[in-house]
């Protein structure tokens, strides 16, 4: 999510094209700075109680108000509001929080407000995961990002404890996007050869394939946010949607000679 994101009106259940400007977030989010976006009822927007506990759900078994599952499962429900203009949502469960790389940042339950993250966070992502896992039964499409992480993380630190994915607790490295990958392509039947495709790229950020998969990207990125009137500061513009698909036709054609 960046600096203007859609707006849904967890009420009526309708999405607007309504950005919501904000001076924080974007690339060069931290955790030290806690401006990761979050999810709110009403708006994608920055929260600085994002990674705090949730709210126990009252006893009817419905989320309360205050809940962050609950207010993200809401929003959620209601971008499927999206799906009546013919696109199709594929929903991802969140990478894993690791707060052991930042165990001196993080805070206890029981505080009143959250300025740094709450070191049980990933727990609020196992259960919000479950949620997301559930509406499968509904016809959602959801890959389990979280679940494959964690199995991940749990089979590295049996034999290096102090491993981690995410120096900061947070954004994966090369080696848990690689794990993030592999969860998408085997969601979608396509299975790199044992794994060795994905773990060697992720060893080698500057491979020939890895740099030409990062302009093919870059040139698609920069086009659509162009076409799309996105106004985030400092992302140069794009070709038309036109040009780019071909140049990018022409970097499919030198990616897939070097598979």
């Amino acid at each position: 999510l960046t600096q203007e994101a859609i707006s849904v009106d967890a009420a009526g259940g309708s999405a607007s094209a309504g950005a919501v400007p904000s001076t924080r977030g974007g690339a060069d989010s931290s955790i030290d700075r806690n401006n990761v976006y979050a999810i709110s009822p009403k708006t994608y927007t920055s929260d600085d109680d994002f990674y705090a506990p949730t709210k126990a759900a009252p006893s009817g078994g419905g989320a309360s108000a205050s809940d962050s599952i609950g207010a993200t499962a809401a929003t959620i429900t209601s971008v499927i509001a999206v799906v009546a203009t013919g696109a199709t949502i594929i929903f991802l469960t969140p990478p894993v929080f690791d707060p052991l790389p930042i165990a001196a940042k993080v805070l206890p339950a029981g505080l009143d407000a959250y300025p740094a993250p709450f070191a049980g966070y990933n727990d609020v992502l196992a259960r919000y995961s479950a949620w997301l896992l559930a509406q499968r039964a509904g016809g959602w499409t959801v890959i389990d990002v979280h679940g494959a992480m964690t199995a991940a993380l749990a089979q590295r630190r049996a034999n290096d404890p102090p491993f981690t994915f995410s120096k900061d607790g947070v954004h994966p490295d090369a080696l848990g996007h690689a794990v993030i990958a592999r969860a998408v392509l085997t969601a979608w039947n396509l299975r790199p050869d044992d794994g060795e495709l994905l773990a060697g790229l992720a060893t080698r950020p500057d491979d020939p394939l890895l740099s030409l998969i990062r302009e093919r990207r870059k040139l698609r990125m920069h086009a659509w946010l162009t076409a799309t009137g996105h106004r985030r500061p400092g992302v140069t513009a794009g070709l038309p949607l036109a040009a780019a698909e071909a140049q990018a036709a022409a970097l499919t054609e030198k990616i897939r000679a070097l598979k």
